[in-house]
């Protein structure tokens, strides 16, 4: 459990989700400097709970980012 919103994360991309307090967007970065923006908090968790804590291998910026890594080896 890490993070703002206190979640299990599963997808070996997530890099850190966060509060911006100055709009109150929610904002969830992958690693390589992907970032989601949500403005509020019932889509962020639906999409988190989804694709960041479930089925990461379903998630398009996962999937982008495990051919980006088999590419390079």
């Amino acid at each position: 459990m890490s993070g703002f919103a206190h979640k299990y994360w599963t997808c070996p991309f997530y890099a850190r989700d966060e509060l911006r307090r100055s709009d109150g967007k929610r904002v969830l970065k992958c690693e390589g400097g992907t970032r989601l923006m949500f403005y509020d908090k019932i889509c962020f968790d639906r999409y988190a709970d989804n694709y960041c804590c479930r089925n990461w291998k379903a998630c398009s910026m996962a999937r982008n980012l495990l051919l980006y890594y088999d590419e390079k080896d």
